[in-house]
């Protein structure tokens, strides 16, 4: 398990994708970072791969500055030209192991199974640094996802050994339950993206742990 992930908790926020300029992407990003958060990761699906890779580096500066790893979503490619500190992958991407080979040494790998207790153990095999489940709640960022049960969390926290990423509609409300049931990390876009204070929220969730 990466070194980074084995002795903390907290909060894994992840960039909206719902057009910012680079300029307020970077400002709430940089605003949620003072909020202690432990883990960003950059997410986007915008079409212009060259401006992906600008917002990608300017985001890592900041990541260096503030001292947190930077996850890039799905693209290896992208994650290996910016030296990012690791990948997220899902389901119908690249399998771990695959990855695993092509990335340097020390890369942080973190892989979605949903509300799978068995993809979560396979991915641990293979060599992920982090599982994550969800959605837990209604989703604004993917209102079609499958729910994920508290029972999964709590099965899984008892025999994994690897970190477990809790993501899916977390607020303030209903984020403690997700904690309390084994969650290491909360992973939040829009109750910290979007909140009037994105540095007081990414604290007020930090709290919780």
């Amino acid at each position: 398990m990466h070194k980074s992930l084995r002795l903390q908790h907290g909060v894994y926020a992840i960039t909206p994708d719902s057009g910012q300029t680079t300029g307020d992407l970077l400002s709430l990003t940089e605003h949620v970072m003072k909020g202690g958060i432990k883990i960003l990761q950059y997410r986007s699906k915008i079409s212009d791969a060259n401006l992906r890779v600008r917002q990608a580096k300017k985001i890592k500066t900041l990541c260096r500055d503030y001292k947190v790893p930077l996850i890039i979503n799905d693209d290896v490619a992208l994650a290996i030209s910016i030296d990012a500190d690791g990948i997220h992958l899902g389901k119908n991407d690249t399998p771990c192991s695959v990855v695993r080979k092509v990335l340097e040494e020390g890369k942080i790998i973190g892989i979605s199974c949903y509300d799978s207790v068995s993809l979560a153990q396979n991915a641990e095999r293979d060599g992920a640094d982090y599982v994550a489940f969800g959605s837990f709640y209604p989703s604004k960022s993917k209102p079609n996802a499958p729910l994920c049960s508290i029972e999964t969390l709590k099965t899984a926290s008892a025999i994994l050994n690897i970190p477990i990423v809790a993501i899916g509609g977390i607020q303030f409300e209903n984020a403690k339950k997700l904690v309390d049931n084994g969650a290491d990390y909360l992973a939040v876009i829009d109750q910290l993206f979007n909140h009037p204070s994105p540095t007081l929220a990414a604290n007020k969730l930090s709290m919780l742990f």
